[in-house]
């Protein structure tokens, strides 16, 4: 017989038997989705017993993120996984959305940090310059100037 490999054809005494594999008293599950993101089971057509309960696990890319889910055209909610009782073919979507991502930025003015440092290398200078260094300049020193105009 042919089973789940396709129909098949077995003639008896002039009476003609075809197999296939269309279940009675079973419904079709329709996986599919919106965005960046996959399911388990994986999305596709799948086939259960009537009555039993399908669970479906939504998976996001990198950069994405599972905002809910439609069960024949209509939200049901964002719960993860989801549990769909098959007594009808249904169709099931899990809908992705992309991360917010949110960078905060804090900008100081660049004329108040350089004259900030100005100043305090004036003032290192003053100092110097009234109690000498016990150590003198060696060739690894380094003297900032900043010019104002």
């Amino acid at each position: 017989m042919g089973g789940l490999n396709g129909p098949e054809e077995i003639e008896y005494q002039n009476f003609k038997l075809v197999e296939t594999n269309i279940w009675i008293g079973a419904y079709t599950l329709m996986v599919s989705t919106t965005g960046g993101g996959t399911t388990n089971p994986a999305p596709g057509t799948l086939t259960y017993n009537a009555g039993n309960n399908v669970t479906v696990n939504a998976i996001p890319n990198i950069g994405y993120e599972f905002d809910h889910w439609t069960l024949d055209g209509i939200n049901v909610g964002a719960t993860n996984p989801c549990t769909v009782t098959l007594n009808t073919n249904q169709a099931l979507n899990a809908v992705f959305t992309p991360v917010s991502w949110w960078l905060w930025v804090i900008v100081i003015p660049v004329t108040v940090f350089v004259v900030a440092i100005a100043v305090l290398m004036l003032q290192r200078r003053k100092r110097q310059a009234t109690t000498p260094s016990q150590e003198p300049l060696s060739s690894t020193t380094t003297i900032f100037y900043a010019k104002f105009s």
